[in-house]
């Protein structure tokens, strides 16, 4: 036996036949087993939250050099700028510098929790739009900022606040109800 599969082996031992009866009681349930997979989609997803919506690029190619400003603090001297702090890659002037001499690869969301949309086309609070894919906040895109929750036909209610204080019009009541549950 290999040291390889005697790791592995060492890891994984085989199942105790109590064990196989508990995994097949487990995979009987059916609400169990699907609620677990659900979990496990959900919980990787999570974990891919900043490939999914970020403000800064995933891949930035400026003058033959490759930049990960996801991972790393990319100054704005590099791309043209004057200031030595990290690039707002939203910036018009450092966004025509790259596209002029490069490119840049972005994530499908291209806002953080945090950014602020200044190129509204209506003022805010706006709509659901292609670019703005929940709405925006009456100071942008920040939706879910500091654990603000933007539900449709309801004001931004804090997510962890107490049933009693909800503030919403006409829906209050039904809202305080709904979450006592």
């Amino acid at each position: 036996m290999s040291n390889w599969t005697a790791t592995l082996t060492a890891l994984f031992p085989k199942p105790t036949p109590i064990q196989k009866r508990r995994l097949a009681n487990f995979r009987a349930n059916g609400r169990g087993f699907w609620s677990l997979w659900l979990f496990l989609l959900l919980f990787g997803l999570a974990l891919m939250a900043e490939v999914i919506a970020n403000d800064s690029p995933l891949l930035v190619s400026y003058q033959g050099q490759l930049y990960v400003p996801v991972v790393q603090d990319v100054p704005e001297e590099t791309f043209g700028g004057f200031l030595p702090t990290t690039a707002d890659y939203r910036d018009p002037f450092i966004a025509d510098e790259i596209n002029a001499n490069g490119w840049m690869l972005w994530p499908p969301i291209r806002f953080s929790y945090n950014t602020i949309n200044y190129n509204l086309d209506v003022p805010s609070p706006a709509p659901p739009s292609a670019e703005n894919w929940l709405g925006t906040d009456d100071q942008g895109p920040r939706c879910c900022r500091q654990g603000y929750l933007r539900l449709p036909h309801f004001r931004a209610v804090r997510a962890n606040s107490d049933p009693g204080q909800l503030r919403s019009g006409r829906y209050r009541w039904r809202t305080a109800r709904f979450l006592r549950r």
